[in-house]
């Protein structure tokens, strides 16, 4: 828990700061499999952190570990939300939507999901390109107090991808009012300037200078306004992979610049090793192509 806490901790943490949570993470988590190795629960924790180090291998033979223990486990039933949440999370990020939604409707048999899994539904359907499924989950899922700092940011992606200004007015006021702080700061800015491109993408470019909390916001924002390479600058930067499957990113992802950046970011070497995702695939011998 304790290594669980300095991860999560990262996504809000100042950049300067991410390195030090990360050491403190991954020193709790050394301690807690030197105390229990075998406990799945304990492994799927590590591959979580390892995942959020970015270290895409280490996490699935964690994970694969976790899940072997947890196939011979008494209390199997009763562990599989912690096991969903951290697979899940891992497909989405690593772009294995089909297999996701697969995953999503194999669990619910239409009933209604709850929990930090459900929250993830919503950008699952919008990676898929299911927009109004997506915006359709987002309603549903709103309502929940704890879910709504995290999926009314999902809202503004999704009125993004179908250039609707009034559901991006709608959305954007929705995290005005329930965002995360640095959300709230720059949706009254995006709302300001809504449809002045040149004054948007000149705020955005500064904000990259000079907020690299942000990245998720400049990524958003500026390929909604074609400026794919100020995009692909702070998808490099950006801790949270599934910016890079979103419809808005398309353009984004069939350049080389993006081959480069997942090929430096290691994912090249897992999807070879454990299967192309839904975005990318193989040319010839050495190459690859994403759309």
């Amino acid at each position: 828990r304790i290594a669980s806490f300095y991860t999560a901790i990262q996504i809000f943490a100042d950049e300067s700061r991410v390195v030090d949570y990360q050491r403190l993470a991954e020193d709790a988590m050394s301690k807690a499999l030197e105390l229990a190795p075998e406990s799945d629960s304990v492994l799927l924790s590590a591959s979580h952190v390892r995942f959020m180090a970015q270290d895409w291998k280490a996490a699935k033979r964690l994970y694969d570990r976790a899940i072997a223990i947890r196939e011979r486990s008494a209390n199997r039933l009763f562990a599989d939300a912690s096991m969903m949440h951290v697979h899940v999370n891992m497909l989405l990020k690593l772009g294995y939507v089909s297999e996701q939604i697969r995953l999503f409707d194999r669990v619910t048999q239409g009933r209604r999901m709850g929990g930090s899994a459900a929250q993830l539904l919503p950008q699952t359907y919008l990676s898929a390109g299911r927009i109004d499924d997506a915006l359709t989950e987002i309603e549903r899922t709103f309502p929940e107090p704890r879910a709504k700092p995290h999926v009314c940011h999902v809202g503004v992606s999704a009125a993004l991808s179908l250039d609707d200004h009034a559901s991006i007015r709608l959305w954007s006021k929705r995290v005005l009012e329930h965002g995360v702080p640095k959300g709230r700061e720059a949706s009254k800015v995006m709302l300001d300037l809504l449809g002045d491109r040149e004054r948007t993408l000149g705020w955005l470019r500064e904000a990259y200078e000079t907020r690299p909390d942000l990245d998720d916001i400049v990524i958003v924002w500026a390929s909604y306004y074609g400026d794919e390479e100020l995009a692909l600058k702070a998808m490099r930067r950006s801790m949270d992979l599934w910016f890079f499957w979103m419809p808005l990113t398309a353009r984004a992802r069939q350049t080389e610049e993006f081959k480069h950046i997942v090929r430096d970011a290691g994912l090249v070497d897992y999807w070879r090793e454990y299967g192309w995702n839904d975005f990318c695939s193989p040319i010839g011998d050495g190459d690859f192509e994403c759309h």
